[in-house]
């Protein structure tokens, strides 16, 4: 039989040149994805991307509040003192003071506040804790408004930061990611399904926010009747509202105003009666232009179901026992009987 070798037919070359021909179309559209891929990260990231840094110096004397009142002078000790930014950027306070200082967010007390022992009030939201000369502390700002800070040694000492940037229009969590209402969390133990949306949707300082609560069993289809929970507010690390109350055929509303922008947690405590029987959800308040303040509306503690229960019967049956204790006593058959004059 006969046998040729090293022989390279035509079908032969093409069969080559189409394999070669595949592996350049796949490896130019790797190499397009990858492409396609690095462009929509660098989009998506461009507000990091685009993030500056600016600095604030305390300078020498900033410690000492005393001049000259028929003087002029700016009150100056955190210089700038006010700044303007945008949402991502990085400030960085400088100490070139001989003495220790804070950045606390919050309100100073001014010199005449100092004088009458106020000592400023901080909001939770950023503190620098005591650094000293030569040393520096950072702050990164992730969503819009105005903040304002002052040092905790020094309440004289005020700033302000004033963030721009555009305020979302759909709700979401404490991380800034947009989120479905109702958002819903199960319960620990026993498990519950715990649900809450709020209105409006994207929450501001000054304006009345209304928390529509939901509670389902287990399965996440039967609604839970008086069933007993806390609901409580922590922002910028502070518990702002705590209130009792319990579900009303698996539904509770409850009413609140901010008065401070910053992360907040919106938490669920003991549900069921269940101690740390707890769900959270996370959301950010911004600036708003509303004046409402925090005690205007907001949901007070419930009655313990069991008491309205017992008022709901006193109030149905009350006046039936009261009305056949008067029969009773008029009725005269039955006041014979009594008597024992039959």
């Amino acid at each position: 039989m006969l046998r040729l070798r090293g022989i390279k037919t035509d079908a032969g070359r093409k069969r080559k040149s189409c394999t070669f021909a595949t592996n350049l179309n796949v490896r130019k559209a790797t190499a397009i994805s990858a492409l396609f891929l690095l462009v929509v990260f660098a989009v998506s990231n461009s507000h990091y991307a685009y993030a500056d840094s600016y600095e604030v110096v305390i300078k020498k004397g900033a410690a000492n509040p005393s001049f000259d009142p028929q003087v002029e002078r700016p009150e100056e000790w955190y210089t700038p003192t006010k700044l303007t930014i945008k949402v991502s950027d990085t400030v960085t306070w400088i100490n070139e003071d001989h003495e220790k200082h804070t950045v606390t967010s919050g309100m100073s007390s001014g010199r005449t506040g100092f004088v009458r022992g106020d000592l400023g009030t901080p909001d939770g939201m950023f503190d620098s804790g005591l650094f000293q000369e030569g040393e520096n502390w950072s702050y990164t700002f992730t969503f819009p408004g105005t903040f304002s800070y002052f040092c905790t040694l020094h309440p004289w000492m005020f700033g302000v930061v004033e963030v721009e940037g555009e305020i979302p229009n759909y709700p979401q969590n404490g991380e800034g990611v947009m989120i479905e209402l109702p958002a819903m969390s199960l319960t620990p133990k026993p498990n519950y399904h715990v649900g809450t949306a709020w209105s409006p949707k994207v929450l501001k300082t000054g304006e009345q926010v209304t928390f529509i609560n939901d509670f389902f069993d287990r399965s996440g289809t039967k609604k839970e009747h008086l069933l007993r929970y806390d609901f409580v507010i922590i922002q910028n690390g502070k518990e702002v509202h705590r209130s009792f109350g319990f579900s009303e055929y698996g539904a509770d509303i409850k009413n609140f105003v901010f008065t401070q922008p910053g992360p907040a947690i919106i938490r669920f405590e003991n549900v069921g009666g269940e101690k740390d029987n707890n769900a959270e959800f996370t959301t950010i308040v911004y600036q708003g232009s509303g004046e409402m303040s925090a005690d205007a509306i907001i949901s007070k503690n419930k009655q313990d179901p069991t008491l309205i229960i017992a008022g709901l019967y006193a109030a149905i049956f009350g006046p039936l026992v009261g009305g056949v204790a008067v029969w009773m006593h008029y009725w005269k058959p039955w006041r014979k009987k009594k008597d024992g004059s039959i």
